[in-house]
C-alpha cells in the first residue's frame, strides 16, 4: 500500500439535457480500415439514457459536443461518437477501431443496471426526487477506465467544470497519444509518473501538479492499473481508504473515483453543496452545520438508508436537479427550494 496520510477533512463543492431535438442530419466522415462509418443503436430505451444529462453532468470530462445532441470522445484509443434521439442512443466509431463498439459503449454506460426500477424504487419513498425522476430522465452513472478518472479528478481539486476540462485537455494533448484531427488519447500511469512537474505547472496545473506524478508513481508501485481496476472487487471501505492514501486524493475525490469507475454504487460523493441538500432533504441531517469526517460518514448513511445500493446514482440525479444547466425543467416549486450556491455551474470541486 502507499505510505498513509492523515485522514482529510472532506470537501467545499463539485460538478453534471434539454429534451432530445429532432436528430441532426450525419455529417459524411471518410472511412478508414477498421472505422464504423454509420450509426448503430445502442438498444437503450430514452427513459435508460439520455446523453445530454449523462455527459454533461460533471462526472466525466472528455466528452466535446460536436454537433447538436452529438459528443465526441476517445475511448481506449478510439475517437466515438454518440448521438442522442428522441427514441434511443445511437454511436459510431470515427477513427480505426479493432473492438466491438456496442459491447464496449454498454459496459463503459453501465448499461446492465436498469435505470426505470431504480427511479420507480428511489421516487416510492422520497416525493422530491420523484418530481426530479420525471423531469430529469435517464441520467446513468458512468463506468470509466478507472486511470482517466483518478487523474481527471485529481486535476478537478478546487476547480470548476470549465477549468477541469481545459486542464484534461492539456494532460491528453501534451502527454497521451495522437488519434486524429485534435483528439488524444488519456496517457499511461507510466507517461505520467515520467512528467516532470516543472512542465505540469507550466501548463497550469499549479500545486496539483507534485499529486498527479507523486500519485502516478503510488500506483505503480501498488501494481499499476490492473490494481486500481482490482477495487473493482473490493469493498467500499476498503477502496476509499485506498484511495485516500494517494497523493492529492481526499474523501471527496475518492469517492468521485468509487462511484464513476470502481462499480461502487452506494458511494456518495459529500461536499458542502451536497451537505446543502442533506440538510434540506433528510430530517436527521438538518442540524449539521459543517463538514468533517463524522458528518461526511453521516450524510453518505442517510443517502444509503434513503436510496439503497445504488444510493450513488440518486445522489447524482439530485445533484444534476441543482444546476442551473437543468433547474428549468423542473415545477416552479422545486426551483425556489435551490439553495443559491447551486445555481452556478461554476462551482468548485475539491478533495
Amino acid at each position: 500500500m502507499p505510505p498513509k496520510r492523515k485522514p482529510t477533512t472532506p470537501p467545499t463543492s463539485t460538478p453534471t439535457a434539454v429534451e432530445a431535438a429532432p436528430a441532426a442530419p450525419v455529417a459524411p466522415i471518410v472511412k478508414e480500415e477498421g472505422e464504423r462509418e454509420t450509426w448503430v443503436s445502442l438498444e437503450t430505451a430514452p427513459e435508460e439514457l439520455r446523453a445530454d444529462i449523462t455527459l454533461t453532468n460533471g462526472q466525466c470530462f472528455s466528452w466535446r459536443p460536436s454537433s447538436p445532441n452529438e459528443w465526441r470522445a476517445v475511448i481506449d484509443g478510439v475517437i466515438v461518437a454518440i448521438r442522442q434521439t428522441e427514441t434511443d442512443t445511437l454511436a459510431r466509431t470515427c477513427s480505426p477501431c479493432s473492438w466491438d463498439l456496442v459491447p464496449r459503449l454498454r459496459d463503459y454506460f453501465n448499461l446492465s443496471h436498469d435505470l426505470k426500477p431504480l427511479y420507480a424504487r428511489w421516487s416510492s419513498g422520497h416525493q422530491r426526487l420523484a418530481v426530479i425522476a420525471s423531469a430529469l430522465p435517464g441520467l446513468r452513472v458512468l463506468r470509466q477506465e478507472p486511470v482517466e478518472c483518478l487523474f481527471s479528478f485529481i486535476c478537478s481539486s478546487n476547480n470548476n467544470i470549465t477549468r477541469i476540462q481545459s486542464l484534461v485537455d492539456k494532460f491528453r494533448s501534451n502527454f497521451g497519444t495522437h488519434v486524429a484531427e485534435d483528439f488524444y488519447s488519456f496517457p499511461t500511469l507510466e507517461a505520467i509518473a515520467a512528467i516532470k512537474e516543472e512542465k505540469l505547472r507550466e501548463l497550469g496545473f499549479g500545486y496539483r501538479a507534485a499529486f498527479i506524478v507523486k500519485s502516478a508513481q503510488q500506483v505503480i508501485e501498488c501494481g499499476g492499473a490492473t490494481w486500481l481496476i482490482s477495487l473493482r472487487d473490493k469493498p467500499r471501505e476498503e477502496v476509499q481508504q485506498s484511495l485516500i492514501e494517494l497523493a492529492g486524493v481526499g474523501a471527496k475525490v475518492a469517492d468521485c473515483v468509487a462511484l464513476f469507475s470502481l462499480d461502487k454504487h452506494d458511494v456518495v460523493p459529500v461536499d458542502t453543496h451536497v451537505l446543502q441538500i442533506a440538510r434540506r432533504d433528510f430530517p436527521k441531517c438538518g442540524k449539521l452545520e459543517r463538514l468533517n469526517n463524522t458528518t461526511y460518514r453521516e450524510i453518505g448513511e442517510s443517502f444509503r438508508d434513503a436510496f439503497g445500493p445504488h444510493a450513488g446514482w440518486a445522489h447524482s440525479l439530485m445533484f444534476a436537479a441543482e444546476l442551473k444547466q437543468h433547474a428549468w425543467r423542473l415545477p416552479e416549486t422545486l426551483q425556489a427550494q435551490t439553495p443559491k450556491k447551486a445555481k452556478s455551474q461554476k462551482r468548485k470541486i475539491s478533495e
